[in-house]
C-alpha cells in the first residue's frame, strides 16, 4: 500500500512582525485541509546582506519563533533569509519539493495577491508545484473572490482552494505605525511578540523624505 503525502502549508511573508492575522488564516488553512503542518517562511527582502538586514532579519525570526513555539503544528525555516540570491516563491517551492518529494505542498497567500499574481516570477511553476489556499478579505463577497479564483485557475491549470477564516483588517505596517505613535497593539500581535518589540525598541524610527515621513524598514 502506497503511503500518503505529508501535507505541508507553506506561509510566506515579510512577518515584520507577524500578527494574529497571519496565525489565524494558517491555522483554519491547517484545520480545513487537513494539513499536518504549516512552515512560516519569512521572505529575504534586500539581495545586499549589510549589518541593518541583518540585525532586523534576526528580529523577524525571533518574533515568529516566539509565535509558532507553542503550536506543535507550526514550523519555521530562515532558507530565504539566508539565500545567497534573490528569493522567489517558485524558487523556494522547487527547493522544497527537490528536497521533500514526500511532501504535498499547499501556498497559502492572501485573496488580494491574486490581483497582481500575473506579476509574480513563473506563476505557472508554482501552480504546477503547490495548491493554493487563498484567504478573502472582509470587503470580498464569495462571488468576487471565486471570479478572481477561477481567471487564475484557468490561466495557470491552478488548483485554488479558499480558506474558511476571519480575516480581521490587520496588517504589520499598521502595527509598526501604532507602535511609532505610541499606540497599543495588545491583541494585535501574540503578548510574547509585544513585549519583544517593546523591549527592543523596535519600529521607533523615521526617517523625512520628499517632504513626508518614511520608515526606513518598510
Amino acid at each position: 500500500m502506497k503511503n500518503e503525502k505529508t501535507r505541508i502549508g507553506i506561509m510566506g511573508g515579510t512577518f515584520d512582525p507577524i500578527h494574529v492575522g497571519h496565525l489565524m488564516i494558517a491555522e483554519n488553512a491547517l484545520e480545513q485541509y487537513h494539513l499536518d503542518q504549516v512552515l512560516f517562511i519569512p521572505t529575504g527582502r534586500s539581495p545586499h546582506k549589510d549589518d541593518r538586514y541583518i540585525e532586523q532579519s534576526a528580529h523577524r525570526l525571533e518574533m515568529l519563533r516566539l509565535s509558532v513555539r507553542d503550536n506543535p503544528n507550526f514550523y519555521m525555516s530562515a532558507m530565504e533569509i539566508n539565500a545567497s540570491g534573490t528569493s522567489y516563491t517558485y524558487l523556494t517551492l522547487q527547493k522544497l519539493k527537490k528536497r521533500y518529494p514526500d511532501w504535498e505542498l499547499y501556498f497559502i497567500m492572501g485573496g488580494d495577491s491574486l490581483d497582481y499574481f500575473d506579476e509574480w516570477y513563473h506563476p505557472e511553476i508554482i501552480c504546477s508545484i503547490a495548491t493554493l489556499l487563498v484567504a478573502g478579505r472582509d470587503d470580498y463577497n464569495e462571488g468576487f473572490l471565486r471570479n478572481k479564483i477561477n481567471r487564475i485557475e484557468e490561466k495557470y491549470g491552478a488548483t485554488i482552494l479558499p480558506i474558511d477564516t476571519l480575516n480581521m483588517s490587520i496588517s504589520s505596517r499598521n502595527i509598526r505605525q501604532r507602535v511609532f505613535e505610541n499606540r497599543t497593539i495588545r491583541y494585535l500581535v501574540p503578548k510574547d511578540v509585544e513585549e519583544y518589540i517593546d523591549r527592543r525598541n523596535l519600529y521607533k524610527e523615521f526617517i523625512v523624505s520628499n517632504g513626508s515621513l518614511a520608515e526606513k524598514l518598510l
